[in-house]
């Protein structure tokens, strides 16, 4: 999905001013989603939230296993840095990057439940492999990226109300004391 279009008002305004000039221009609408950011990240919680009486925070998870073979080479290497140095920042985690491509997510969450908030903080971190394997043809030696963590967070007073985790292995066994998947 293109995550700035999930919530239109935390679109860029001369990325919307563009689209809607098209559209006006085509005689045509324009819905952006997908599956995350989109529909399991965006609207399945609000519809949750009305089974609670009361709601502290609402945090969302991706936990993916990319096994070789289960990503593109652009996915894999060039927007997730996989193989990289630890110290690289790769473009899925750039923290710009984060705020545009799920930044909408969080703002989204926040209006539909009344919670203003005060800022949208990003953080990642990189884990390096243990020991180097081969990966879709190519190798990722030992101590590059193996696997990522990466939060995008929406504050109030301090404390985080909204927030999407992704958590991103290579192989099964990294990074055991990051989230998982229930087994």
């Amino acid at each position: 999905s293109f995550g700035a279009l999930i919530h239109p008002p935390s679109t860029r305004p001369d990325v919307l001013e563009r689209l809607e000039a098209a559209a006006r221009t085509g005689g045509a609408t324009v819905f952006g989603t997908g599956i995350d950011p989109g529909f399991f990240s965006d609207y399945i919680p609000v519809a949750l939230s009305g089974a609670s009486q009361r709601i502290d925070s609402i945090r969302i998870y991706e936990l993916a296993l990319y096994a070789s073979g289960h990503q593109s080479d652009e996915v894999a290497f060039d927007i997730f840095g996989f193989g990289q140095p630890v110290d690289f920042v790769p473009p899925i985690v750039e923290p710009n990057g984060l705020k545009a491509n799920w930044g909408g997510v969080i703002s989204s969450i926040a209006d539909q439940l009344g919670l203003g908030l005060d800022s949208i903080e990003t953080s990642f971190e990189m884990w390096p492999a243990d020991e180097g394997f081969d990966y879709q043809g190519r190798r990722i030696e030992q101590g590059t990226i193996g696997a990522m963590r990466f939060e995008i967070a929406g504050v109030v007073d301090g404390v985080t109300r909204v927030a999407v985790e992704h958590v991103t292995r290579t192989q099964a066994h990294q990074a055991p004391e990051w989230r998982r998947a229930l087994q």
